[in-house]
Protein backbone atom coordinates (compact mmCIF):
# COMPACT_ATOMS: atom_id res chain seq x y z
CA UNK A 1 0.00 0.00 0.00
CA UNK A 2 1.31 3.43 -0.91
CA UNK A 3 1.02 6.36 1.49
CA UNK A 4 1.21 9.99 0.43
CA UNK A 5 1.79 12.94 2.73
CA UNK A 6 -0.23 16.10 2.16
CA UNK A 7 0.60 19.42 3.85
CA UNK A 8 -2.27 21.72 4.69
CA UNK A 9 -1.27 25.21 5.80
CA UNK A 10 -3.30 26.77 8.62
CA UNK A 11 -2.83 29.88 10.68
CA UNK A 12 0.37 29.33 12.71
CA UNK A 13 0.29 25.49 12.43
CA UNK A 14 1.18 23.04 9.69
CA UNK A 15 -0.82 19.88 10.01
CA UNK A 16 0.30 16.66 8.35
CA UNK A 17 -2.39 14.31 7.19
CA UNK A 18 -1.66 10.78 5.99
CA UNK A 19 -3.90 9.84 3.12
CA UNK A 20 -4.17 6.22 2.06
CA UNK A 21 -4.00 5.45 -1.64
CA UNK A 22 -5.27 2.10 -2.85
CA UNK A 23 -2.65 0.34 -4.91
CA UNK A 24 -4.07 -1.47 -7.90
CA UNK A 25 -1.47 -3.66 -9.62
CA UNK A 26 -0.92 -3.22 -13.33
CA UNK A 27 -0.77 -6.66 -14.92
CA UNK A 28 0.35 -6.87 -18.54
CA UNK A 29 -0.38 -3.14 -18.97
CA UNK A 30 -3.85 -3.48 -17.42
CA UNK A 31 -5.20 -2.28 -14.09
CA UNK A 32 -6.36 -5.81 -13.22
CA UNK A 33 -5.41 -9.45 -13.72
CA UNK A 34 -7.32 -11.99 -15.78
CA UNK A 35 -8.18 -15.42 -14.38
CA UNK A 36 -8.69 -17.88 -17.23
CA UNK A 37 -10.63 -21.09 -16.63
CA UNK A 38 -10.39 -23.55 -19.52
CA UNK A 39 -10.55 -27.30 -19.90
CA UNK A 40 -7.40 -29.09 -21.11
CA UNK A 41 -8.44 -29.31 -24.76
CA UNK A 42 -9.04 -25.55 -24.94
CA UNK A 43 -5.68 -24.88 -23.31
CA UNK A 44 -3.89 -27.14 -25.78
CA UNK A 45 -5.73 -25.70 -28.77
CA UNK A 46 -5.09 -22.07 -27.90
CA UNK A 47 -1.67 -22.59 -26.33
CA UNK A 48 -2.70 -20.54 -23.29
CA UNK A 49 0.58 -20.54 -21.44
CA UNK A 50 2.64 -17.38 -21.82
CA UNK A 51 3.19 -15.32 -18.68
CA UNK A 52 0.66 -17.19 -16.60
CA UNK A 53 0.54 -19.12 -13.36
CA UNK A 54 -1.31 -22.42 -13.74
CA UNK A 55 -3.51 -24.24 -11.23
CA UNK A 56 -4.53 -27.82 -12.05
CA UNK A 57 -7.75 -29.06 -10.44
CA UNK A 58 -8.90 -32.68 -10.13
CA UNK A 59 -11.08 -32.67 -7.01
CA UNK A 60 -12.13 -36.36 -7.21
CA UNK A 61 -9.31 -37.26 -6.53
CA UNK A 62 -5.81 -36.62 -7.90
CA UNK A 63 -5.03 -33.09 -6.72
CA UNK A 64 -6.73 -33.77 -3.38
CA UNK A 65 -4.57 -36.89 -2.96
CA UNK A 66 -1.35 -35.09 -3.92
CA UNK A 67 -1.96 -32.29 -1.44
CA UNK A 68 -2.78 -34.82 1.27
CA UNK A 69 0.40 -36.78 0.56
CA UNK A 70 2.35 -33.56 0.98
CA UNK A 71 0.52 -32.88 4.26
CA UNK A 72 1.40 -36.39 5.42
CA UNK A 73 5.10 -35.67 4.96
CA UNK A 74 5.99 -36.85 1.45
CA UNK A 75 9.39 -35.49 0.49
CA UNK A 76 9.03 -35.62 -3.29
CA UNK A 77 6.30 -36.78 -5.69
CA UNK A 78 7.05 -37.87 -9.26
CA UNK A 79 3.93 -37.55 -11.43
CA UNK A 80 3.82 -39.74 -14.53
CA UNK A 81 1.50 -40.58 -17.40
CA UNK A 82 0.68 -44.21 -16.61
CA UNK A 83 1.57 -47.32 -14.62
CA UNK A 84 4.31 -48.43 -17.03
CA UNK A 85 6.04 -45.06 -16.63
CA UNK A 86 5.72 -45.38 -12.85
CA UNK A 87 7.43 -48.76 -12.81
CA UNK A 88 10.13 -47.55 -15.20
CA UNK A 89 11.03 -44.66 -12.92
CA UNK A 90 10.93 -46.85 -9.81
CA UNK A 91 13.37 -49.27 -11.48
CA UNK A 92 15.76 -46.39 -12.14
CA UNK A 93 15.46 -44.62 -8.79
CA UNK A 94 14.83 -47.11 -6.02
CA UNK A 95 12.44 -49.83 -4.92
CA UNK A 96 12.00 -47.70 -1.81
CA UNK A 97 9.93 -45.25 -3.87
CA UNK A 98 6.24 -45.90 -3.24
CA UNK A 99 3.94 -46.54 -6.19
CA UNK A 100 0.64 -44.75 -5.71
CA UNK A 101 -2.19 -44.40 -8.20
CA UNK A 102 -5.31 -45.71 -9.86
CA UNK A 103 -6.73 -46.69 -13.21
CA UNK A 104 -10.45 -46.49 -13.75
CA UNK A 105 -10.84 -45.47 -10.12
CA UNK A 106 -9.24 -48.63 -8.72
CA UNK A 107 -5.81 -49.23 -7.25
CA UNK A 108 -3.34 -50.49 -9.85
CA UNK A 109 -2.28 -54.08 -9.26
CA UNK A 110 1.08 -54.21 -7.53
CA UNK A 111 1.00 -50.57 -6.39
CA UNK A 112 1.41 -49.71 -2.73
CA UNK A 113 -1.69 -47.52 -2.54
CA UNK A 114 -4.54 -46.36 -4.72
CA UNK A 115 -5.72 -42.78 -5.18
CA UNK A 116 -7.32 -42.49 -1.73
CA UNK A 117 -6.81 -39.15 0.07
CA UNK A 118 -8.96 -40.11 3.06
CA UNK A 119 -6.52 -42.95 3.74
CA UNK A 120 -3.40 -40.83 3.23
CA UNK A 121 -4.57 -38.25 5.77
CA UNK A 122 -4.03 -40.70 8.63
CA UNK A 123 -0.72 -42.14 7.41
CA UNK A 124 2.88 -40.99 7.83
CA UNK A 125 4.82 -40.52 4.59
CA UNK A 126 7.62 -38.50 6.18
CA UNK A 127 10.68 -38.16 3.92
CA UNK A 128 9.29 -40.69 1.44
CA UNK A 129 9.56 -40.39 -2.33
CA UNK A 130 6.41 -41.25 -4.24
CA UNK A 131 5.66 -42.06 -7.87
CA UNK A 132 2.06 -41.13 -8.69
CA UNK A 133 -0.25 -41.69 -11.63
CA UNK A 134 -4.00 -41.43 -12.18
CA UNK A 135 -6.58 -41.66 -14.92
CA UNK A 136 -6.92 -37.92 -15.54
CA UNK A 137 -5.37 -35.57 -12.98
CA UNK A 138 -1.80 -36.81 -13.34
CA UNK A 139 -2.02 -36.23 -17.07
CA UNK A 140 -3.48 -32.74 -16.67
CA UNK A 141 -0.58 -31.68 -14.45
CA UNK A 142 1.75 -32.35 -17.36
CA UNK A 143 -0.15 -30.13 -19.83
CA UNK A 144 1.79 -26.88 -19.30
CA UNK A 145 5.23 -27.08 -20.92
CA UNK A 146 8.53 -27.12 -18.99
CA UNK A 147 9.50 -24.05 -16.98
CA UNK A 148 5.92 -22.83 -16.50
CA UNK A 149 4.69 -22.22 -12.95
CA UNK A 150 2.27 -25.04 -12.16
CA UNK A 151 0.44 -25.63 -8.86
CA UNK A 152 -2.21 -28.13 -7.80
CA UNK A 153 -5.47 -26.91 -6.32
CA UNK A 154 -8.48 -28.48 -4.62
CA UNK A 155 -11.23 -27.64 -2.18
CA UNK A 156 -9.08 -28.88 0.70
CA UNK A 157 -6.58 -26.03 0.16
CA UNK A 158 -8.97 -23.48 -1.36
CA UNK A 159 -8.00 -20.47 0.77
CA UNK A 160 -4.29 -21.27 0.82
CA UNK A 161 -3.94 -21.64 -2.95
CA UNK A 162 -5.95 -18.44 -3.52
CA UNK A 163 -3.78 -16.40 -1.15
CA UNK A 164 -0.48 -17.75 -2.46
CA UNK A 165 -1.30 -17.47 -6.15
CA UNK A 166 -2.82 -13.99 -5.91
CA UNK A 167 0.32 -12.71 -4.18
CA UNK A 168 2.63 -14.32 -6.72
CA UNK A 169 0.56 -13.06 -9.66
CA UNK A 170 0.69 -9.48 -8.41
CA UNK A 171 4.38 -9.62 -7.60
CA UNK A 172 5.30 -11.09 -10.99
CA UNK A 173 2.58 -9.26 -12.96
CA UNK A 174 1.10 -12.42 -14.41
CA UNK A 175 -2.36 -13.66 -15.22
CA UNK A 176 -3.72 -16.95 -13.87
CA UNK A 177 -4.81 -20.08 -15.72
CA UNK A 178 -7.00 -22.59 -13.89
CA UNK A 179 -7.40 -25.95 -15.63
CA UNK A 180 -10.23 -28.30 -14.52
CA UNK A 181 -8.79 -31.72 -15.38
CA UNK A 182 -12.01 -33.41 -16.44
CA UNK A 183 -11.89 -36.78 -18.24
CA UNK A 184 -8.66 -37.61 -20.03
CA UNK A 185 -10.62 -39.72 -22.52
CA UNK A 186 -12.89 -36.75 -23.35
CA UNK A 187 -11.53 -33.44 -22.11
CA UNK A 188 -14.54 -31.53 -23.46
CA UNK A 189 -16.89 -33.21 -20.95
CA UNK A 190 -18.32 -31.07 -18.15
CA UNK A 191 -17.08 -32.36 -14.79
CA UNK A 192 -19.08 -30.64 -12.06
CA UNK A 193 -16.65 -30.94 -9.14
CA UNK A 194 -13.63 -29.71 -11.12
CA UNK A 195 -15.44 -26.68 -12.52
CA UNK A 196 -17.04 -25.81 -9.18
CA UNK A 197 -13.65 -25.97 -7.46
CA UNK A 198 -12.02 -23.90 -10.22
CA UNK A 199 -14.68 -21.18 -10.03
CA UNK A 200 -14.47 -21.08 -6.22
CA UNK A 201 -10.68 -20.67 -6.40
CA UNK A 202 -11.11 -17.88 -8.96
CA UNK A 203 -13.70 -16.17 -6.74
CA UNK A 204 -11.35 -16.37 -3.74
CA UNK A 205 -8.53 -14.80 -5.75
CA UNK A 206 -10.89 -12.07 -6.98
CA UNK A 207 -11.73 -11.18 -3.38
CA UNK A 208 -8.06 -10.43 -2.79
CA UNK A 209 -7.03 -8.80 -6.06
CA UNK A 210 -8.88 -6.80 -8.66
CA UNK A 211 -9.47 -9.27 -11.46
CA UNK A 212 -11.86 -10.59 -14.06
CA UNK A 213 -12.74 -14.23 -14.75
CA UNK A 214 -12.81 -15.36 -18.37
CA UNK A 215 -13.29 -18.63 -20.24
CA UNK A 216 -13.55 -19.91 -23.79
CA UNK A 217 -16.11 -22.41 -22.55
CA UNK A 218 -19.83 -22.14 -21.80
CA UNK A 219 -19.04 -24.21 -18.70
CA UNK A 220 -18.03 -21.09 -16.77
CA UNK A 221 -21.49 -19.52 -17.03
CA UNK A 222 -23.09 -22.90 -16.38
CA UNK A 223 -21.08 -23.37 -13.19
CA UNK A 224 -21.77 -19.85 -11.96
CA UNK A 225 -25.51 -20.44 -12.40
CA UNK A 226 -25.31 -23.77 -10.56
CA UNK A 227 -23.45 -22.17 -7.65
CA UNK A 228 -25.93 -19.27 -7.50
CA UNK A 229 -28.79 -21.74 -7.19
CA UNK A 230 -27.08 -24.07 -4.72
CA UNK A 231 -27.34 -23.32 -1.02
CA UNK A 232 -25.25 -26.35 -0.03
CA UNK A 233 -22.08 -26.94 -2.07
CA UNK A 234 -21.22 -30.17 -0.24
CA UNK A 235 -24.62 -31.66 -0.96
CA UNK A 236 -24.29 -30.57 -4.58
CA UNK A 237 -20.93 -32.30 -5.00
CA UNK A 238 -21.95 -35.45 -3.12
CA UNK A 239 -24.54 -35.97 -5.85
CA UNK A 240 -22.20 -35.22 -8.75
CA UNK A 241 -21.95 -38.10 -11.27
CA UNK A 242 -18.33 -38.85 -10.34
CA UNK A 243 -19.17 -38.85 -6.64
CA UNK A 244 -21.92 -41.38 -7.21
CA UNK A 245 -19.56 -43.51 -9.28
CA UNK A 246 -16.93 -43.43 -6.53
CA UNK A 247 -19.64 -44.40 -4.05
CA UNK A 248 -20.42 -47.48 -6.15
CA UNK A 249 -16.71 -48.39 -6.09
CA UNK A 250 -16.64 -48.05 -2.28
CA UNK A 251 -14.85 -44.69 -2.06
CA UNK A 252 -17.51 -42.46 -0.51
CA UNK A 253 -15.06 -41.56 2.26
CA UNK A 254 -12.82 -40.02 -0.40
CA UNK A 255 -15.73 -37.94 -1.67
CA UNK A 256 -16.52 -36.71 1.84
CA UNK A 257 -12.85 -35.94 2.39
CA UNK A 258 -12.39 -34.09 -0.91
CA UNK A 259 -15.24 -31.66 -0.20
CA UNK A 260 -13.83 -30.52 3.16
CA UNK A 261 -13.08 -26.93 2.25
CA UNK A 262 -9.84 -25.50 3.69
CA UNK A 263 -8.91 -28.68 5.53
CA UNK A 264 -5.24 -28.28 4.53
CA UNK A 265 -2.97 -25.26 4.73
CA UNK A 266 -0.36 -26.21 2.17
CA UNK A 267 0.50 -25.77 -1.49
CA UNK A 268 2.23 -28.06 -3.95
CA UNK A 269 4.16 -26.91 -7.00
CA UNK A 270 5.83 -28.52 -9.98
CA UNK A 271 9.50 -28.01 -9.23
CA UNK A 272 11.16 -29.93 -12.06
CA UNK A 273 10.52 -31.52 -15.43
CA UNK A 274 12.70 -34.62 -15.76
CA UNK A 275 13.39 -37.54 -18.05
CA UNK A 276 14.29 -40.60 -15.99
CA UNK A 277 15.07 -43.91 -17.69
CA UNK A 278 13.74 -42.33 -20.93
CA UNK A 279 10.46 -41.57 -19.15
CA UNK A 280 9.02 -38.06 -18.78
CA UNK A 281 7.79 -36.93 -15.40
CA UNK A 282 7.22 -33.82 -13.33
CA UNK A 283 8.39 -33.47 -9.74
CA UNK A 284 6.12 -31.93 -7.11
CA UNK A 285 7.59 -30.49 -3.94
Amino acid sequence: MLISVKRIVTTNIDLLFLTKIIFIPIVNNRMFMIIHINNPSAVRTRNIFDKMIHIIVDTFRATTSLLTLKYAGAKRIYVVQNEDDARSIQNELSEECLLIGEKGGLKITGFDYGNTPSEFFNLDFSDMEIIFTSTSGAKAIRIPPPNEQVYVGALVNLAKIAVEISEIAVKEQKDISIIPAGYYSDETTYILEDWVTSVLIADEISKRQKSTIESKSVFLEKTQKILAQSANIKKLLKNAPNALELKKLGFMEDVNFAIKINLLDNILKVNKWLKINNTDCVVLE
